[in-house]
């Protein structure tokens, strides 16, 4: 009998000790913010160059872009761009052009690293159009894969660095610089969950009701 008595007492001391250790034990709940938590809009200028093999001389680019950035994951863009001297390509039969404008929409994907630094790869597709040598309308498709880095040299400007391949065969070097505002939306603030205290039950006097005379 003694003994049952003294394993029910150790039974009953360590149940405060494993509720503490549930208290303790870290949340598996994931308090990481979103990707619509952490994106943010973005607009600026770009220019490059491209190197056209077998052309003559280089392809100069000017035009602007706007698209959605985020720390890590998928972003995408829209740039609009014109070019001197774009190249022909007779492999497909298309002949070069005097000048040409177009755009490009731009699928990226984010990087995590160090800040202010952001690494990502892209891939954009669109086409640029101008008059040919003989005066006839020339349409030049470009599917564009290439890398990039971005740097956030203040809370809202960015400068970015791209190279890679027009159209798989056009080696390109591309430089931004832009404005990326901060978001208007409030971040939701992650913080760990309060423990609960019960509240204390403060009785109340039953009301002061006079009893009615005897009759």
């Amino acid at each position: 009998m003694k003994t049952t008595t003294l394993m029910m007492l150790a039974m009953f001391a360590a149940v405060p000790a494993a509720a503490q250790d549930m208290r303790d034990a870290p949340s598996l709940v994931n308090n990481d913010p979103t990707w619509a938590e952490t994106a943010r809009f973005f607009a600026g200028a770009r220019t490059g160059v491209g190197i056209p093999p077998g052309g003559n001389g280089v392809a100069p680019t000017l035009g602007f872009e706007i698209g959605v950035s985020a720390p890590s994951g998928f972003g995408f863009g829209l740039h609009l761009l014109g070019m001197n001297n774009p190249p022909a390509i007779t492999a497909l039969g298309i002949p070069k052009a005097n000048w040409g404008v177009g755009a490009l929409a731009d699928l990226r994907m984010y990087f995590q690293t160090v800040e202010p630094l952001t690494l990502y790869a892209t891939l954009a597709g669109g086409f640029l159009a101008g008059p040919g040598q003989d005066g006839s309308n020339v349409v030049l498709p470009l599917v564009n894969p290439g890398f990039g880095a971005r740097v956030k040299f203040t809370d809202q400007m960015y400068v970015a660095f791209e190279f890679g391949a027009a159209g798989f065969f056009i080696p390109f070097v591309n430089l931004s610089v832009g404005w990326e505002p901060q978001r208007l939306t409030k971040v939701k603030t992650y913080q760990p969950a309060a423990a609960c205290t019960p509240v204390p039950c403060t009785p109340t006097a039953p009301p002061n009701v006079d009893a009615a005379p005897p009759a």
